[in-house]
């Protein structure tokens, strides 16, 4: 659930400095998408206050209220990415909110040709849209480089001068998107980096071009190893702990932040 609370105080605002600076020293040059869903509004705020413009919702009710009371509260500049399961009733919703950036989890055509025929509307900023690609034994996402190249043929080509039989104006394709699957209860095998792999070998057979979204607090160290351009981490930032993925998480916040 969405919290309103406001985060006061300059002792929250030096632990969320301090998560912050540590993971992006981390991350390099991939993006990060700072997931939201279980964070206040006060949180939120001063995470963009140090620059932080990229924020996730994984509910098109959450994002619309959230998106709201924060533009009431005068928090200018966020960028918003929807990250969760998207039925396709809620598309042309989600499309209406104001500051939306990216949809990270188009799974089925059905969803794309949703969000395809409402499209972000002639005025609107371009929100790239993510192919989820199913991983392990989830049933979203697109199951393989033949569904993909279908759903690419409906965009433009990158550098084309109109857009495809079904993209509107607005909506682009930006890249590929994978949730890994838990790992096993033997602790065999390591079923984010297999996923994360075959996310990477997809695209580059489909577009090299595409970006990667993939990689949570939990395995975003293992993503960032196979090649994520975006990372979408939440706990990791607003409630601390360790990263996974390999080592201890980022460094303690008091310390990151000096």
């Amino acid at each position: 659930m969405t919290g309103r609370g406001r985060a006061d105080g300059s002792g929250r605002r030096d632990v969320l400095a301090g998560r912050l600076a540590a993971l992006r020293k981390e991350l390099g040059g991939a993006g990060l998408v700072a997931v939201s869903k279980r964070a206040a509004d006060g949180d939120v705020e001063l995470l963009r206050s140090l620059g932080q413009r990229d924020f996730g919702e994984s509910r098109v009710q959450d994002l619309a209220l959230r998106a709201a009371r924060l533009r009431k509260r005068g928090v200018r500049g966020i960028r918003w990415h929807f990250v969760g399961p998207l039925q396709s009733n809620k598309a042309a919703r989600l499309l209406d909110v104001e500051g939306l950036a990216a949809v990270h989890s188009v799974g089925s055509a059905r969803t794309l040709g949703r969000l395809l025929a409402r499209g972000a509307g002639p005025t609107a900023p371009a929100v790239d849209i993510f192919l989820q690609v199913r991983a392990g034994e989830g049933r979203n996402g697109f199951a393989g480089l033949d569904e993909l190249r279908e759903a690419r043929a409906l965009f433009p080509p990158r550098g084309g001068a109109g857009p495809g039989p079904g993209a509107p104006a607005g909506l682009r394709l930006a890249g590929l998107m994978a949730m890994a699957p838990r790992p096993p209860g033997d602790g065999r095998g390591d079923p984010a980096r297999a996923a994360f792999l075959r996310l990477r070998s997809l695209r580059d057979r489909l577009d090299p071009a595409l970006a990667l979204s993939m990689g949570m607090s939990g395995d975003y160290r293992t993503a960032l190893a196979c090649g994520a351009d975006v990372v979408r981490v939440g706990s990791l930032l607003f409630e601390g702990g360790d990263g996974g993925g390999g080592g201890g998480g980022p460094p303690a916040p008091a310390a990151a932040a000096r």
